[in-house]
């Protein structure tokens, strides 16, 4: 997997392979910096939200998900910030969405939003964090 960073220009600012951590795990989004990626790692009874630069860890921590809740977007929506968007798909019953914002320097995470979308709703969008 290669990474390229561009400005608003279209011009390459970086190029590289980022870390096997964010290659074999996600989903992943590239901090404003164009340097720090924050990827979603997924464990057996818990998730992980990592940010590291090409060459090292900064942050790992886990965090808690509604229960058997599934990362579908992560954004940076703060410097120290990144928002998750989190569904859960429970039987007879319509997609449940959380949005989480963690802070990524200290662990804590917080809901932001929740919401149940209709029976029939196969997408769903998620702007600006």
């Amino acid at each position: 997997m290669e990474m390229h960073v561009f400005d608003l220009a279209g011009r390459r600012l970086l190029s590289g392979t980022p870390p096997q951590l964010v290659a074999g795990n996600g989903p992943y989004a590239l901090s404003a910096d164009g340097r720090t990626i924050a990827v979603h790692v997924a464990g057996v009874r818990r998730s992980r939200c990592t940010t590291c630069t090409a060459d090292q860890m900064v942050s790992s921590h886990p965090i808690k998900l509604p229960k058997e809740g599934t990362v579908h977007k992560l954004d940076w929506t703060g410097d120290n910030q990144v928002t998750l968007h989190v569904s859960q798909y429970p039987e007879g019953k319509a997609t449940r969405m959380t949005v989480m914002q963690h802070d990524v320097t200290v662990g804590a995470t917080r809901v932001r939003d929740s919401y149940s979308m209709l029976k029939d709703t196969f997408v769903f969008a998620a702007c600006g964090g």
